[in-house]
């Protein structure tokens, strides 16, 4: 056999060998071991090239003959070979194949596997010709292919094993689904899609999503198929009604696109279990339309029933003296406090209905506001202002009816038989007196509201955070709940300061915006 009839029987058998294995290891040691035996070869390695970043590159041995513990010295010089510079990384692999004679009678040969890494080759005793050494590019490009094939299966692998590890530890029902001739046809779902809709994975496999969650009541909605195929890359987000093992249940059903190793387009479509949530909410819902109804009833019957009782109060008062007048006068007193509780209740309600309308208002308008109405109500009381002249800082609309509690609150619990702070009087009586003082600090604003008044309850202070507490007795308290709750729907914090000189309250809200001009 001719020299060159010989190298071309050396080559068909190391093709032979160069084809997929169990893995990469075993894919790269089966051609390794024909390279050689078929090129008399006495050491060699299979070696995978690695960017790490940084600029850096490393170079890892995938299988080595003999093993890392056995090599030569010579082949050692062919793995210092391997760069670990990226700028020395393309020049090394430019230059390949390399050819090295480091110590006597053995030969290294460093040969690139496009595109995956090195192939290299030790003899002892004789050279591997040049023409054998260029007649292996094609072997060592089917042997990289086939190296960079099951790498990429092992990156499938694992990223499947992760997948469903994730997959499968989500608790809500979670399924995989594809989209075929307008449908989505289910390929895994997780055990808690198992518990909820009765069907495991080999049941769904294969089927529509609609049929294997079944169709929805006769006032549910259907699952939104034709907008998650209309757009294979938005995510869908609607509110379903299902049969599932344990009844009726209500999800909130989403679905967001995956792109799959092998290219794939999938959805990943989620049932986030709602039913206690909507329950709750369709309950909260019929409470507050019975309340509104209530609210309404009571608030016009007690007006009108006040009106005349009122009238009849005065009358008395008017007509009489000794202890039938004073009975008036305490009915009026009453009567009074019973129309003030039914005015908060009205707020209350609305304050919780409405806190999220209206826009913004500015600071001096709310402050104008609340000085102007309290005035009309609160004659005798003194009330002043200390405003940043700014006029384009504004604070949510609700507000207004915070300030407005608290100043109210510093003129009606102000004691006319004191000297004012809660001391006795100089025989003169005192009036009460509130200032509103504003700063801003940064992004912070800070309203004041101070009175020279003996101090808030300790019972209406104990009022505040109690959200839906059922102990306003008499409607004490009710100002500061009012207040309380427009705090933190204004992502506000409230903070109450007692001394000798009477009580502030302080208001700060983080973010100040400025009106466009």
């Amino acid at each position: 056999m001719s020299t060159a009839e010989h190298r071309i029987q050396v080559l068909y058998e190391i093709s032979l060998s160069v084809g997929p294995g169990e893995g990469l290891r075993e894919t790269a040691r089966n051609a390794l071991s024909t390279y050689l035996q078929k090129l008399n070869c006495a050491e060699g390695a299979v070696v995978e090239r690695r960017s790490t970043g940084d600029d850096e590159v490393q170079y890892r041995t995938v299988s080595m003959i003999p093993s890392q513990a056995a090599v030569s010295d010579g082949f050692r010089a062919a793995l210092a070979r391997l760069p670990s510079e990226a700028d020395d990384d393309a020049s090394f692999r430019e230059s390949m194949p390399l050819e090295g004679h480091p110590v006597e009678s053995a030969w290294y040969y460093v040969m690139d596997l496009p595109g995956f890494g090195v192939l290299l080759l030790l003899t002892r005793g004789r050279r591997l010709d040049s023409e054998t050494v260029a007649a292996l590019g094609p072997l060592n490009e089917k042997l990289a292919t086939a190296c960079e094939n099951e790498r990429y299966k092992a990156r499938v692998r694992e990223e499947r094993d992760r997948f469903e590890t994730v997959f499968d530890t989500i608790e809500e029902p979670l399924a995989s689904v594809a989209i075929e001739d307008g449908n989505l046809v289910v390929k895994r779902v997780n055990s808690a899609f198992e518990a909820t809709f009765g069907y495991d994975e080999s049941r769904a496999r294969g089927l529509s999503l609609s049929a294997v969650v079944g169709p929805p009541p006769s006032d549910g909605e259907e699952i939104p198929v034709d907008e998650i195929a209309a757009d294979s890359n938005a995510s869908v987000t609607a509110e379903l009604r299902r049969q599932t093992t344990h009844g009726l249940g209500e999800f909130r059903f989403r679905s967001a696109p995956i792109t799959l190793q092998n290219g794939e387009n999938e959805h990943l479509v989620l049932f986030v279990d709602i039913t206690e949530e909507a329950t709750r909410q369709r309950t909260l819902e019929q409470m507050y339309g019975v309340t509104k109804a209530l609210s309404r009833i009571l608030r016009h019957n007690i007006r009108n029933d006040l009106i005349v009782i009122q009238a009849r109060a005065n009358t008395l008062l008017n007509e009489t003296e000794g202890d039938l007048a004073d009975d008036a006068a305490k009915i009026l007193e009453k009567s009074e406090e019973l129309a003030s509780t039914a005015e908060k209740a009205r707020e209350m309600r609305e304050v919780v209905a409405g806190h999220e309308a209206g826009s913004p208002v500015t600071l001096q308008e709310a402050v104008r506001d609340v000085v102007s109405d309290v005035r009309t109500d609160y004659p005798a009381a003194t009330i002043t202002t200390d405003l940043p002249t700014s006029e384009r800082i504004t604070v949510p609309t609700p507000l207004t009816i915070a300030l407005r509690n608290l100043v109210e609150n510093g003129v009606e619990h102000h004691d006319p038989d004191s000297g004012g702070n809660g001391h006795p009087d100089d025989g003169e009586g005192s009036v009460p007196s509130v200032e509103i003082t504003s700063t801003v600090d940064s992004d912070e604003l800070t309203i004041a509201v101070s009175d020279n008044g003996p101090g808030i309850p300790d019972a209406e202070v104990a009022m505040i955070g109690r959200v839906g507490e059922t102990d306003l007795e008499h409607g004490s308290g009710a100002g500061l709940w009012i207040v309380d709750r427009i705090v933190d729907y204004c992502d506000a914090t409230l903070e109450f300061d007692t001394s000798e000189d009477g009580t502030t309250a302080v208001l700060t809200l983080d973010g100040v915006y400025e009106a466009a001009d």
